[in-house]
């Protein structure tokens, strides 16, 4: 949180070629900082994630707080789930 925004850019930029291997530069980049308080999602937005989980293809699954649920448990409990479904489509033969 203490952090500037060219700071926290720099970290999450890192953090993602070194974990994802992507280095590419961001079109688009938005810092919010929530001091001691929850992020609350916008009308609509489950209604969004579904649009965006219809159009993953086969066998991808997304989770995470800006899904369904900034809590840990909320992340645990869709980590689970996307795991299950990733089994089951193997399972399947997809």
């Amino acid at each position: 949180m203490e952090h500037n925004d060219k700071e926290l850019l720099r970290l999450v930029r890192g953090e993602l070629r070194d974990i994802m291997g992507i280095g590419a530069e961001p079109v688009l980049t938005r810092i919010y900082r929530w001091w001691e308080a929850n992020p609350q999602y916008d009308i609509g937005h489950l209604e969004h994630v579904a649009a965006i989980e219809a159009a993953l293809p086969a066998g991808l699954s997304v989770t995470g707080s800006a899904y369904r649920g900034i809590g840990i448990p909320d992340c645990v409990r869709q980590a689970k789930e996307a795991v299950a479904a990733v089994i089951e489509g193997v399972v399947a033969g997809g």
